[in-house]
Parts: C-alpha cells; structure tokens; sequence
C-alpha cells in the first residue's frame, strides 16, 4: 500500500466545497417540472408528508426545508438549495470513506471527481429533489459503519443505526442497509467475536430515534384508519407496490441502467472497479468486505430491477459504492506502477464528464437523430429541449416551467377547468399558491392544492359529460397522455382554442339512451 498520507477532516472539508461550488453555481433558481417542482410545491404550503402517497412522504427532507425557508429563503429556490448541500455533503462524505480505504492521494481525489462530476448526483444536486438528501446519509452511515468494523468501538454502530434511521425518515431505500448489518451480525455471531448485546440494543434504539418522524407518521395514519397492515404497505410502497416487488429481471433495465451509468461515469477509469473489488477481498477483513459487498448488492440489485421511468435516479446510491471500489483500484495500479505519471493519468482520467455533457446533447441531435428519438423521452414540452434537459446536469437559467405556467393560466378563460399531468403540474399550482395567479382556473390533478374551492370535481361521475358539453374543460396538449384517465376513449376529442385546447364531445360518442 502507499504510504501517503490524508488528514480526513482535511479532505472531507475540500471536497465537500468542492461540490458545494459546483452544485450552488449550477442550481435551478426557480419553478421546476415534474417530481421536483412537486417537491417546490409541498414546501410552499409546507406538507411535510404527501397526503396521496405515504410512501412519498420524504420527512426529514421536508422538515429540514421547512427550517431553510422559514429563514426567509424562497421556497422555490429552498428545495434545490438544500439538494446543492446535500450533494455536497455526499461528496465529502465519500471523500472521508475513501480515506479509510486508501492512503494515496491521487486516488482519493480521482474518486472525489468521478462523483463530483457524475451526472446522476450533479443533476439531482442542482434540483428540489430528495435523493442527494438521502445519499448524503448513506455515505455519512457508510463511514460510521467501516469505522466500527476496523475499530471494533461499539459508538460507531451505534451512530451508524442512528444515522440509518435519519435515512429511513428520508427514503425507504435505507432498509437496503439491513442485510449488511444482518450480515455483519451474523458473522460475529458465528464466526468472530458476537456484538455486545448492550452496543446492539443502543443501536436499535437509536435507530428508533433518527426514525422517529416516520415512526410518528405511521401512528398518526393507523389511528385515522384503524389498519396498521395497510398503513405499512402503503408507507412502504404505496402505488409503486408492483415495481417494488419486482422479482425478475429484464435485460432491457440491465441494459438501460449499464448505458446511464457508463454516460453518468464517462472515463475508462471506471474498470479499476474491477481490480478494486479484488483488493477490497483479498486486502481487508472479511467482515468488511462482506458488509460493503453485501450493501452494494443490494442497493445495485434493487435498482436494476425497479421498473419505473426514472429508474436511473435510484442507481446513485450504487454509485457510493463504485467510487470506493475504483478508488481502491487506483490505489492498487499506482503501487504497482509507482511513477509520477500514474497518478496524474488516473486524476486527468476522471475529469472529462462535464466535457462530454456538453458535447453530447448537440452530438445526438444533429449527428445521431435516430439513436437520440430511441434514447431520449419523446414527451414534448414547450420551453424544454430533452436532449440538453435529459443529458446536461446543470440546470442555472431554468425558465421555461414558469413561463409554460403563466401563459397556459394566461390563456384559460374565465372559471375554466384544466387537465394535465403531473410534469408540467406543479408550477401553476405553484403560481396559484405563492402569488395568487388565476386562482379561478381549476387543475383536475391538483385539487388537493386548490382548497379554496369547497366542491371536488370527479371526473368519474356524470358531472364529466356536463363540463365538457359547457365548455369549459381545456387541454394544454392534444397529447392524451397527458389528460384526465376518464377522457382517454375516442368519445373525446381536443379542439385548438389559441394556445389550449378545448375538450369536446366526439362523432364517436355513443348517444345516450333516453
């Protein structure tokens, strides 16, 4: 091994204003679409949990960006500030678990860039979104836990449990940490010397308490409903229940998720992953390599095969876990070829990912159109290119969600009722919220939003064939895609009215019997 040595605090403190720098400087200022300007709206009217979806709920992050906006800061800008700081704080928590692994350098530092520039965690750092939130306490719990198996003080575990609990309380992918810790346990148990009892009951019980807001929530939602199963069920996956339990594996998500991370970790340097696996097996105790390999496995495995759109997103936690591992390989290369250049190749190697993110996008679009409309989502939004807001991680001067917002309520006649979905959603709702911007115009989607209506429209009842014959449904898109669920049969059509469209009664509407 080398004998360089790294001050972690040194390093921690570097790379974490290393990513605070990048992140802050490249943040989305205002409106988003999609799940993070959902995230903009809850923390405008300050739902800490998401009524419709428990398993969605994210407290902690919500919690906290409930004490950032209470500052004074905008909650538009609040949620992607808190992401910026986060992704920051993931940075520099790997850069501190890189120093447990490792001792030279240049491998420390090409591990911090790999993350630092990776699209996943850059994107999701400059956007209100929860996962870089969640990272950061991955990586946080990932250095308490090494430290307790190289250290054996039991302190360690127990803030490491502590820590997974302030995860749990963020994102359920926090239980992918259990069978690492049941594991170790069991290798105690069997094999070396047991956890202390007294160590493993103060971690559970810290655990309990960095859960505690999600603990609450669950009490809270069995006393309204009287049904502690289903309270669980829905708090652990809700609506995505048939991607969660997921069982089998497709080798189009395999592909998919290979073909993200290869663009999210641009650079050759990824295959010391390989080499750094060995290592990690042949070089540390077997009770670390366990856990970090059985951590990995199950954060990996649960990614690739959790079939939703944005399947990408949950590969960051692996990512964690792929720096460590090239990391050590570097490490490994550079004592076997220990020459001044090696270092220098392996950092220049882990630089050119903003360089690609740049190139690619215009690369796709007029060189490659074919393979771009295969790869790139064919969802057309007005004010947004897909190939450079899909493949660009950067998102300062991000205005076209809040232009989209004002000119489609602009457009809405007086008291008139607008069906969208969720991706270009939020923002008018947002705008209906903070500045009291057509608060006339009804979303169909969002009416949980709109209390300052007292009737609820449903769109299942005949009360839908009386709206659309006076008028007043409107479209913003003939994509019917994005319309109400009960307007998707052929007995509907959309009619241009300016910018919007009317929803009308078609020929192919069947007559009513009398």
């Amino acid at each position: 091994m080398s004998t360089e040595t790294s001050n972690p605090r040194t390093v921690w403190l570097a790379a974490t204003l290393a990513g605070a720098a990048l992140y802050l400087s490249t943040a989305a200022p205002g409106l988003l679409w999609g799940d993070s300007g959902n995230a903009q709206l809850r923390i405008l009217v300050g739902h800490w949990y998401d009524r419709a979806d428990l398993s969605r709920s994210h407290l902690l992050y919500y919690m906290v960006a409930d004490v950032i906006a209470g500052l004074g800061v905008s909650p538009a800008f609040t949620g992607s500030l808190l992401s910026a700081i986060a992704g920051a704080a993931t940075v520099g928590n790997t850069a501190w678990l890189l120093t447990l692994f490792v001792k030279r350098r240049a491998a420390i530092v090409s591990g911090v860039c790999l993350l630092l520039f990776s699209h996943c965690l850059w994107h999701l750092s400059t956007v209100a979104e929860v996962m870089s939130f969640s990272t950061a306490l991955l990586s946080l719990e990932l250095v308490f836990a090494v430290k307790f198996i190289t250290a054996g003080r039991g302190k360690w575990l127990v803030a490491a449990l502590f820590v997974n609990g302030l995860g749990l309380s963020t994102h359920n992918m926090s239980l992918l940490m259990w069978p690492a810790y049941g594991g170790l346990i069991a290798w105690g148990f069997f094999v070396k010397k047991p956890i202390s009892w007294r160590t493993l009951a103060f971690g559970v019980a810290m655990l309990g308490a960095g859960a505690l807001p999600v603990i609450s929530l669950f009490v809270v939602a069995v006393r309204a409903s009287g049904d502690p199963v289903t309270v669980f069920s829905e708090m652990l996956s809700g609506r995505y229940g048939r991607h969660v339990y997921n069982v089998g594996f497709d080798w189009r998500l395999i592909a998919k998720m290979i073909a993200y991370t290869a663009y999210s970790l641009p650079t050759p340097l990824v295959a010391a992953c390989v080499a750094g696996v060995g290592v990690l097996w042949t070089r540390q105790t077997r009770a670390l390599s366990l856990f970090v390999l059985i951590a990995f496995a199950t954060h990996c495995g649960f990614a690739l095969r959790y079939n939703v759109p944005d399947q990408h997103v949950f590969m960051l936690h692996s990512y964690i876990f792929l720096i460590v591992f090239a990391a050590i390989g570097v490490d490994w290369l550079c004592d076997r070829w220990p020459f001044r250049r090696c270092s220098v190749i392996a950092i220049a190697l882990a630089l050119p990912a903003p360089v690609a993110y740049w190139i690619v996008p215009d690369l796709l679009q007029n060189r490659f159109p074919e393979i771009a409309s295969r790869c790139l989502p064919d969802r057309v939004l007005p004010y947004r290119d897909n190939a450079t807001w899909f493949l660009q991680p950067w998102r300062r001067g991000c205005q076209g969600p809040a232009r989209f917002a004002r000119e489609t309520l602009a457009s809405m006649p007086e008291d008139g009722i607008l069906t969208i979905d969720s991706t270009p959603m939020a923002p008018m709702l947002y705008l209906q919220n903070a500045d009291g911007l057509r608060r006339d115009v009804r979303i169909l989607a969002g009416q949980a939003y709109q209390p300052w209506f007292e009737d609820k429209i449903d769109m299942a009842s005949p009360q839908r064939d009386e709206i659309v014959g006076k008028g007043r449904l409107f479209a913003a898109t003939r994509d019917r895609r994005s319309w109400n669920g009960h307007l998707q049969g052929d007995e509907y059509r959309a009619a241009p009215q300016g910018r919007l469209f009317r929803i009308e009664h078609s020929a192919a509407r069947t007559p009513q019997r009398r």
